[in-house]
């Protein structure tokens, strides 16, 4: 990952980006509009844009989880501006049925004893002696897009803890000896540790080179400007067992369940894979009427896969997209899986789905309208202006403003009733675009006849 503070700002000059190397030239049209919803559009340039803010690299898996983040805000906005009250009880009723299934799964599971699943001492030095997965404590400074001299002043505090680390003090001990004022709104966090697998390869591949008690240097993300430090065996052994408790959890869950399924005779329809690879793509759609899966005294209808794709997060199925046979497989697998449970778990009496319903409406009422919260005009690197929804995508990718998943089956509902045109070969040349750009001259190189 390029630190936000090392990584060029390269302004995108025309609409059509042209790249001369090694005595040939290879054009890119990136005018065109990638998608729209309504009068909201993002154009391959915005696209572009929105990218090269990321510190991720970008590739055709970001773009597309960028074009679904991008749909899900535009048709929130255009919802808004005709008068759609998305906190409407029709509304938080039809996207409500997925987290109810799971906090009814989840009843059953505690009834099960499953949730009082404890990782043990030996468990927990097993992990740490395998160095697979890492404890690290974070200190973030949020970023605030409106001023850019507290963003350069909250880099240099980070820049200064970190050098100071390099001169064998600890980071606890650096952050104490920076005057008050300059260390207010530095949040420590200790999440959970995480394998390299499990976090984005560009800043893998620089924490993952600390020893136990160094510090990286200051990088910037979605969860702003951070230090991430690398903890000792003994310092880490909350965060491990915080990272393998819902582990042993699930395992213990999946042995019940490969019986239940194998008893029931759980199986994948033919065609399945490919119909759910598509519908990971805009607009979300599973294409024909046969079932999916199919189970003793049950089976996958298309309009109940699309509730389970509609729940994921866009990056979620932006990676499933060019996800193995496998794991699709498995994805059709675990939807069958939550109907069945969601049966078992009714019969046994062990919750009342129309209570479940109620608690998850009315905590989506209370966080609907915060998806829109906050909305500013923004522009892209060339200074133009960009629509709303672009805007917020900008500033979600900047670390600016968090990023909300939409409630439930919001994604779905919205795209039932706004049609979105989408442009795959706009957004891959977008996205070719930003990679030349993020990666200088080698890219070029590469791209040139």
């Amino acid at each position: 990952m390029r630190p936000w503070f090392a990584r060029p700002i390269v302004p995108i000059l025309a609409a059509t980006l042209a790249v001369t190397a090694c005595g040939g030239t290879a054009e890119i049209d990136n005018s065109k509009v990638v998608a729209q919803v309504g009068e909201e559009t993002i154009t391959g340039d915005q696209l572009t844009s929105v990218l090269l803010r990321s510190p991720q690299s970008p590739d055709r898996v970001l773009a597309t989880g960028m074009v679904s983040m991008w749909a899900d805000l535009a048709m929130i906005l255009v919802a808004l501006d005709g008068g759609t009250d998305l906190v409407a009880d029709t509304v938080l009723n039809a996207i409500s049925t997925p987290e109810m299934m799971e906090r009814a799964i989840r009843a059953y599971a505690t009834r099960r004893g499953i949730d009082g699943v404890t990782p043990s001492a030996a468990q927990v030095d097993s992990l740490v002696r395998g160095n697979e997965v890492r404890a690290f404590r974070i200190h973030r400074f949020d970023v605030d897009l409106a001023n850019d001299s507290l963003n350069t002043a909250r880099a240099d505090v980070l820049f200064s803890i970190y050098s100071a680390t390099l001169n064998n003090q600890s980071v606890a001990q650096a952050t104490a000896a920076q005057p008050t004022m300059a260390v207010r709104g530095l949040r420590v966090d200790t999440p959970p540790a995480f394998s390299y697998d499990e976090i984005p390869p560009d800043l893998a591949r620089v924490i993952w080179r600390l020893s136990e008690g160094e510090t990286s240097r200051p990088l910037a993300g979605s969860g702003g400007l951070q230090l991430f430090e690398r903890l000792t065996a003994s310092e880490g052994r909350p965060a491990m067992a915080a990272w393998l408790q819902p582990r042993l959890q699930d395992a213990a869950d999946r042995r019940f369940v490969d019986s239940l399924v194998t008893t029931l005779n759980l199986e994948v329809a033919d065609g399945a894979i490919e119909r759910l690879r598509s519908a990971m793509n805009e607009p979300i759609a599973v294409n024909g009427e046969t079932v999916l899966a199919t189970w003793d005294g049950g089976d996958l209808s298309p309009a109940e896969a699309r509730m389970w794709l509609s729940y994921l997060l866009p990056a979620e199925r932006a990676q499933l997209a060019d996800a193995s046979e496998a794991a699709l497989e498995q994805v059709a697998r675990t939807m069958a899986q939550r109907e069945i449970l969601f049966s078992v778990a009714m019969a046994s009496g062990v919750a009342d789905s129309a209570v479940l319903r109620a608690e998850v409406e009315a905590e989506y009422a209370a966080a609907i309208p915060a998806l829109w919260d906050g909305a500013a005009a923004r522009t892209d690197l060339d200074g133009a202006p960009v629509g709303m929804a672009t805007s917020m995508v900008m500033s979600i990718v900047e670390g600016g403003r968090p990023y909300q998943r939409l409630p439930g089956t919001l994604a779905g509902w919205l795209r039932d009733r706004f049609a979105l045109t989408f442009d795959a070969q706009a957004m891959d040349r977008a996205g070719q675009s930003a990679t030349m750009l993020w990666q200088g001259p080698a890219a070029t190189a590469d791209a040139a006849p």
